[in-house]
Order: structure tokens, then sequence, then C-alpha cells
């Protein structure tokens, strides 16, 4: 248990790092300010639940918060760095659709508010997993940018789908196990923040800070 908190807390380290570095360079181009964006809220999100997890307060909701605003941010980002008005449009629609059955479902039913959503999980997730994998098809005919942030989003995002699916058909009783899925989970949110800060290392931190695009 001490082990799984300490990796997690790496992870946020990282995260908090990350967001400081890319800072001055969000105004660099339109889908790096999404970018950035997304880290900061993903900060947010993980500081509001630790402070709700410490007072004991239910914190399971802010989940839903999490993985939407995963989806609009990331598939803005995408957006951003692509050119062809088509593929916006399919960003566009594909989130749209997303927003819609879900808003359906919370509407028939409210109680899933207050737990977890596998569905919602699944398809808030996978079209970014989609959408990273056309960003490294594009990287075999075209210089594309952010291949390590795409790399950590790909990687990160597929397993962590995996992992919380596995999860939650586990038996709530088998600790070992969940225990292990979790760790596993916090590791690969390290090696993501890892991929990101190479981003910064390799490709960024020599280039002017400011021209947006």
């Amino acid at each position: 248990m001490l082990w799984n908190k300490i990796i997690a807390n790496i992870g946020h380290i990282l995260l908090l790092v990350n967001l400081m570095l890319f800072f001055k360079y969000r105004a660099k181009t339109v889908a790096l300010s999404w970018f950035w964006f997304y880290l900061l809220v993903c900060l947010a999100i993980q500081g509001i639940s630790k402070v709700m997890n410490y007072n004991k307060v239910p914190n399971l909701h802010l989940s839903h918060f999490y993985f939407i605003s995963q989806l609009v941010l990331l598939g803005a980002f995408y957006g951003k760095m692509w050119k062809k008005v088509i593929q916006r449009r399919m960003i566009a629609i594909i989130i749209t659709m997303v927003l819609v059955v879900l808003g359906v479902q919370y509407y028939m039913k409210p109680e899933l508010y207050y737990q977890f959503n596998l569905l919602e999980v699944v398809i808030t997730s996978l079209p970014i997993v989609a959408f990273s994998i056309i960003h490294f098809y594009k990287a075999l005919e075209n210089d594309v940018p952010y291949l390590y942030i795409n790399s950590g989003i790909c990687l990160y995002l597929l397993s962590s789908t995996l992992i919380f699916s596995a999860g939650n058909f586990v038996n709530a009783s088998d600790a070992t196990l969940n225990t292990l899925l979790w760790l596993i989970n916090s590791i690969l949110y390290i090696v993501f923040q890892v991929l990101i800060f190479m981003e910064w290392y390799k490709n960024l931190r020599h280039l002017p800070k400011k021209n947006v695009t």
C-alpha cells in the first residue's frame, strides 16, 4: 500500500514538473496550448481528489470530469495538429457523439454519477487512442509534431483502459490483484509523464517561447 502511494505521488510530481516546463511553451502552437491545459486540468482534479480523500469525502464522481475533459482537451490537441478539415470534423463529430451518449446515459441513470462508469472510460479513451494511432500513421509519410507526447498518450490510455476494464470485473475482495492493477497503472502514468518530459527536452527547450500557430 505504501509503495502504491509513493509511486502514485511520483507521477503527480512529474505532472507538476511538466506543467511548469510546458508553461513557457504553451503559446508555441495552439495544439500545445490545449495540451498544457489538459495537464493543468489533470493536476487540478488530482489535487481536489487528494483533499477530498484526506477528509474522507467520496470523490469517485471526479472521475467523470477527468475522463470527459480528457476526451475534449486531447481531441482538441489532435484537431489543432491536423490540417485537413475533414479530419478535424471527424474529431468534432466523434467527441459530440460520445458526449451525447453519456448525456443520455446519465439522464436515464443519474445514480451513475456516484459510481464507476466503465462505458464512460471506454468510449472517452478509445477515440483518443485511435487519434494517436492515426498520428503515428501520418508520421510515416510526413514530419509530424509531438511524437513523444503521442507515444505517451497511446501507451497510457490504451493500457489504463484495459486496466480499468479488468479492475471492474475483479472481485472487490481480491485486494492483492486490485493493488497490483493500480500499481501497474501508476507505473504506466510515470512512463507517460517521462515521455512528456522527453518531448520538452528533445524538441522544445531550445525553441523560442512565443509563436502561436
